[in-house]
């Protein structure tokens, strides 16, 4: 093989391995949104309803991956004055624009015209998802609270494709808290970004407008809405036993609020290496399953 040959491999491996971290897998936890539907919708036993959840989290993957290569386009120039945010493959040259766009149209088309084919109102929540990204991009990432709603109302479009794979009635109360947890985790990670860059223009447009006393005080009142439509959420459910998981909730919402406020960690993927944070989760799963499918039906506290 000549010197030219293990050159153009080399490129191309690299070009791919680059597109791979362009989708960002690592973020896959982001689609486990879909599958809180099958659990409180009664459908845990049905294995069609978790098939039908699991193929709905694969393509909102690789649509979500389509975006992220349209995000880091589109934000090339800022993500080369990023300290971290320099390193991702397109910001570093390690993938071309042109190569990184043509994936991004690949993907999301082959992802919608399945999503048509499995169910055409979840297609619609995938193109909605799409619009509302791309709007995102190219006009309103840089309007002053209006990009944290944007992020935000995301994954309840999540929480609804998810709904709408398994054909559960649509909780407001379920859909109101997958917005503000969504809501909290953003402005916790602006905020701590905004704390530990020395100049946060040079990283982010939209970050230099914000203060961190406002977001501390979005922060703060978005958890404390959290804990209150989740606890509303309980009181509507199938019935008052699920008011067992209101401690879990609280504690889940704390220890980030404390994580957060004392430096601990930086994003909200960080959450999954927190020891007390899984084992809550465990425990407030477990729970939840207990009460929804051991617990008969009209026990009360």
């Amino acid at each position: 093989m000549s010197f030219g040959t293990r050159e153009r491999l080399s490129d191309y491996w690299s070009s791919l391995d680059g597109l791979v971290r362009e989708v960002r897998p690592g973020q896959w936890y982001k689609q486990v949104i879909l599958f809180i539907p099958v659990v409180f919708s009664m459908n845990a036993l049905n294995l069609d309803a978790w098939v039908d959840a699991t193929m709905g989290a694969v393509l909102f993957s690789a649509v979500a991956g389509s975006i992220y290569i349209a995000n880091d386009i589109a934000d090339v120039e800022e993500d080369r004055r990023h300290p971290t945010k320099r390193h991702r493959p397109i910001a570093s040259g390690q993938v071309g624009i042109t190569t990184a766009a043509v994936t991004a149209v690949v993907l999301s088309v082959s992802s919608l015209a399945t999503a048509w084919v499995v169910e055409p109102t979840f297609a619609a929540i995938l193109v909605a998802y799409v619009a509302q990204n791309l709007l995102y991009d190219y006009a309103l990432r840089d309007v002053l609270i209006v990009d944290l709603l944007v992020i935000s109302s995301g994954f309840v479009l999540r929480a609804i494709g998810g709904i709408l794979l398994i054909g559960s009635p649509i909780s407001p109360w379920l859909l109101l808290s997958t917005f503000l947890a969504a809501l909290m985790l953003g402005s916790g990670k602006r905020w701590a970004e905004l704390e530990r860059l020395d100049d946060p223009a040079e990283a982010r447009t939209t970050l230099a407008k914000y203060s961190t006393d406002f977001l501390e005080f979005v922060f703060l009142s978005v958890a404390a809405m959290l804990l209150f439509a989740y606890s509303l959420y309980t009181f509507f459910a199938r019935d008052l036993a699920m008011m067992l998981t209101i401690p879990f909730a609280y504690l889940a919402v704390f220890r980030y609020v404390y994580l957060a406020i004392e430096g601990h960690i930086s994003d909200p993927k960080e959450m999954l290496l927190d020891r007390t944070t899984m084992v809550n989760f465990l425990l407030w799963g477990i729970t939840t399953l207990v009460l929804l499918y051991v617990v008969p039906p009209g026990w009360s506290l």
